[in-house]
């Protein structure tokens, strides 16, 4: 896949060859939370900082603003644009296609269907299992494909959902992705003024044995969805907007959309070689169809006495900072027995949850700018840390 000066010149200062931000980070930074309940009271302290080498490096104290001190204007998503997209295709070598397909959701025509539950290999983290050495590079990849021009200047921050997921519930333990408190370990690393932010998967990929019960998701989605991208084995979207004063470019998995007439529905074939020179390198092939993004959507899992309001208040986070307007909800009442369930438009949903943790989202913001403002002091590279387990 060739590119055009610009693009070649941005993905050289991105990913220098020998390089990455996967690969040496220049610092360390430890994150300390504040003792439990005062987070919104008590500073953010990187309190340690050592360089790779072992040499230590100025140590830096990130604020936290005191609850009740976010005054202005309200934190709210605004311009926001699809950007690029891409699919994960089953190949020996790396390789995506761009701008690939969502599954498109087709519910059976039955009233209910029984699935079988997970069992199997699944990926946690798609893109660091298929391309470990940079795995925001597929990101990349398809933005200059698409947009060959595109001045990466306009961005202040590139990161995934799943890691300003994780830093909001930072500011807010009760945001937590699962039941449970986690530790997390976020590089970060800034070139010119963009900030990359990638999130450190300790778990990559998932095995459910036989015998373990892990729910039904995965093979819901295979039964209620129709993959259009040959062989592919996994869809993300990559939106920009505006939060807080800063321009965000976010990637997200994407489960599905919904197919109005005129859309195409037909398997797109990838065109995947035989054999490549170098096999460790990414491959990008040009197949598919770019979907509106009113029409994609996210599909949840869970036993119908969980379907309520506890339940959607979890998801609506995760669909916030995509801004995916549309969300599946589906439940059983026997062992894998679902009812076909509707597609919701949760927009006016998501706007409410924005508008109730505002003072939140406030704190989220300054934490974010606070962080990239820490690692511009510390070499430009550097790894924040969080132990939840440690107090200050």
């Amino acid at each position: 896949m060739r590119y055009n000066t610009p693009a070649r010149r941005v993905l050289a200062e991105f990913y220098p060859p020998k390089r990455t931000i996967s690969q040496s980070p220049a610092s360390i930074t430890e994150v300390t939370h504040p003792p439990e309940g005062s987070i919104s009271d008590s500073p953010v302290s990187i309190t340690e900082a050592t360089h790779i080498s072992g040499s230590p490096v100025s140590v830096t104290e990130v604020t936290h603003p005191p609850k009740g001190s976010t005054s202005g204007s309200p934190v709210s998503i605004t311009e926001v644009t699809h950007i690029s997209s891409y699919n994960w295709i089953d190949a020996s070598f790396p390789t995506i296609a761009v701008p690939g397909s969502p599954a498109l959701w087709t519910p059976p025509k039955e009233p209910t269907l029984k699935v079988r539950k997970d069992v199997g290999r699944y990926f946690i983290s798609q893109n660091t299992a298929r391309y470990p050495k940079s795995p925001l590079e597929p990101l990349f990849r398809a933005l200059y494909l698409e947009h060959p021009t595109f001045d990466i200047r306009s961005i202040d921050l590139v990161s995934d959902r799943g890691t300003l997921r994780r830093l909001l519930a930072f500011i807010n333990p009760s945001l937590e992705i699962g039941k449970q408190k986690k530790s997390f370990r976020i590089l970060v690393e800034v070139k010119k003024n963009t900030a990359l932010f990638q999130y450190h998967d300790e778990r990559i990929i998932q095995h459910v044995r036989p015998d373990d019960f892990q729910g039904y998701g995965r093979e819901f989605e295979k039964a209620f969805t129709t993959e259009l991208v040959q062989r592919s084995t996994g869809h993300h979207g990559i939106v920009s907007y505006r939060l807080g004063g800063l321009k965000l470019m976010v990637r997200h998995e994407l489960d599905g959309y919904t197919s109005s007439s005129h859309e195409p529905t037909h398997l797109f074939p990838v065109d995947v070689p035989d054999r490549v020179e170098n096999t460790s390198a990414l491959t990008v092939r040009k197949a598919g169809h770019t979907v509106p993004r009113e029409s994609t959507l996210e599909i949840k899992t869970c036993r119908a006495k969980q379907r309520g309001t506890y339940r959607i208040s979890k998801i609506l986070p995760q669909l916030w900072f995509s801004q995916t307007p549309k969300l599946v909800r589906a439940s059983y009442r026997t062992e894998g027995l679902f009812t076909v369930p509707e597609v919701e438009d949760v927009t006016a949903r998501m706007k409410e949850w924005e508008e109730r943790h505002n003072a939140d989202l406030h704190r989220f913001v300054m934490l974010l700018k606070d962080i990239i403002a820490a690692v511009k002091e510390n070499g430009n590279k550097a790894t924040v840390h969080y132990d939840y387990k440690r107090k200050s």
